[in-house]
């Protein structure tokens, strides 16, 4: 069920867009990664390359044909954002491995559309895994039930 909620070709462009991202990352990370001393950085690296990823996927910055994105706010005052991504069988989010996948806005999400997972419109994320230094490792599809636990996985990439 979880590998039919995007088209083959939805999948194809989502992986592109992941894998530029990283690629830019990892670009980014050779030019000034004298900036920056290890230390400091070595638990931080995680949400840049999260953002990064995140960010090829904001309202007008991609073109795949049945997926519509708008940005959601979050957190402490709603000062986080990400982009919230629509398709004809529901609406996803973008998530690192390291992430919580039981936050706030997942688990509303669940409980408002997930209540029957074998019936679209439903709630799934994307699990992208990849390093602290960009490479990208495996991208999952990942469908919750109404309780946020994942019941099923489906692997869109792996390295």
């Amino acid at each position: 069920m979880v590998e039919e909620l995007l088209t083959q070709q939805q999948c194809d462009l989502i992986v592109d867009i992941i894998k530029e991202r990283c690629g830019r990352f990892k670009t980014f990370e050779n030019q000034y990664g004298d900036l920056f001393y290890e230390p400091y950085t070595r638990m931080r690296h995680k949400h840049t390359v999260t953002s990064a990823i995140i960010s090829g996927f904001a309202p007008g910055c991609f073109d795949i044909a049945g997926i519509t994105s708008a940005d959601l706010s979050y957190g402490l005052c709603d000062k986080m954002s990400q982009p919230e991504l629509s398709c004809e069988k529901g609406v996803f989010h973008i998530y690192s491995d390291s992430s919580d996948l039981k936050g706030k806005k997942i688990v509303e999400r669940c409980k408002s559309m997930n209540l029957d997972i074998t019936k679209p419109p439903l709630f799934f994320l994307l699990v992208v895994y990849v390093s602290s230094k960009g490479d990208l490792k495996k991208i999952e599809l990942c469908l919750p039930n109404k309780d946020a636990s994942i019941r099923e996985r489906y692997v869109m990439f792996e390295n």
